[in-house]
């Protein structure tokens, strides 16, 4: 997960001296490299200038089959027609080619919101002056990022390790009310992989 130092920083500094009011909703997507649907990827990687040959010969070899070892037992030859390999030197860029219109349109449409993605793992910060203000600037940018990853590219969210931020309860409250099953987890602070993520600095 993104714990860069710089950015929670600059997040805590901005609301700290703004006292603004601001909310982050953190996403995971579940088994992102095996849900990836590979014409959708190649639709993508067109429009976004991924080289062709690089993407064909990474797809053929996804096409191979394989076997499934545990200890001296084996599976016969598997092949699969879905996903992309999560231990492929490529399968990173291709996730990323999959998802960077997203991403695009995303930023064109709410300038005003911090997005964040590390792989499969994806942060929207937005900003504001009241409680109502930020709450409908996340539930929008939500219902945008769902519509596109679940619907359009079949990459649904993992509620499970999706969680809300907010600087106060009422706004978490609010958040939570408006993305409903989307808010999973809501905190004004939570602990993961040992790192406190907050953003009030009271």
């Amino acid at each position: 997960w993104v714990s860069d130092a710089t950015y929670r920083l600059q997040i805590r500094r901005d609301n700290t001296m703004e006292a603004k009011h601001m909310a982050e909703a953190q996403w995971d997507i579940q088994k992102a490299y095996d849900n990836v649907i590979r014409a959708k990827l190649t639709e993508n990687t067109k429009q976004v200038g991924y080289p062709l040959v690089m993407l064909r010969a990474s797809l053929k070899s996804y096409e191979w089959k394989r076997r499934l070892m545990y200890g001296k037992e084996t599976t016969e030859p598997l092949a699969t027609s879905r996903e992309i390999a999560a231990g492929s030197t490529f399968a990173p860029y291709e996730l990323a080619t999959c998802v960077l219109l997203v991403v695009r349109e995303h930023h064109a449409l709410f300038p005003r919101i911090w997005m964040s993605m590390h792989v499969d793992d994806i942060s929207q910060t937005a900003i504001g002056d009241s409680v109502d203000e930020v709450a409908e600037s996340i539930d929008e940018s939500t219902k945008f990022l769902a519509r596109k990853l679940e619907d359009d590219l079949g990459l649904p969210i993992a509620p499970a390790k999706t969680f809300v931020i907010a600087t106060s309860d009422e706004l978490l409250k609010e958040v939570g009310r408006r993305l409903g099953a989307k808010a999973g987890k809501q905190e004004t602070a939570i602990r993961r992989l040992v790192l406190d993520h907050y953003l009030d600095m009271k």
